[in-house]
């Protein structure tokens, strides 16, 4: 049988602790690392169709506000609203290319319609595809676009 004295016994404990805090840290960076990973999340970047079909609720329901075009042949629309029972946001800044679907009541499910029949002042509901970016107003790429409130002239 060994017998420590003392200052054995206290020599040993700052190794012990040191080993303990590095294992805790390490754990701790794991765990963040895993917890950033992307995961199945309809924000990662996923195809418009996928996407869409696990979204049944629109993100934002709003009135077009804002309307700016880019030179891809691209619209910004800045959309404003009230967090609804069914929707996640009150304003978002919506990125409309080539790739949205732009539907509305009055279309009779045709074929939809342009990027040129968006217009200021339309309420409309955004469902949103790939990432997005959580700033405020939120931005984000429209999958697909329902006119719910066309203009009166």
């Amino acid at each position: 049988m060994m017998v420590c004295s003392k200052y054995q016994v206290l020599k040993k404990l700052p190794v012990k602790k040191t080993v303990f805090l590095t294992v805790i840290f390490m754990l701790v960076i794991v765990h963040s690392l895993v917890g950033c990973s992307k995961g199945d999340n309809i924000q990662d970047g996923s195809t418009p169709e996928s996407t869409l079909q696990v979204q049944k609720s629109p993100h934002i329901r709003g009135m077009i506000t804002t309307l700016s075009t880019h030179d891809d042949n691209s619209i910004g629309l800045l959309v404003e609203g009230v967090i609804e029972s069914d929707t996640r946001y009150d304003k978002a800044y919506v990125l409309v290319d080539k790739d949205t679907k732009i539907l509305s009541d009055e279309d009779n499910g045709g074929d939809g319609l342009m990027i040129s029949d968006l217009k200021i002042g339309q309420t409309i509901e955004v469902f949103f595809v790939g990432p997005i970016a959580t700033s405020y107003p939120v931005q984000a790429t429209a999958g697909k676009i329902n006119i719910i409130e066309a203009l009166t002239e």
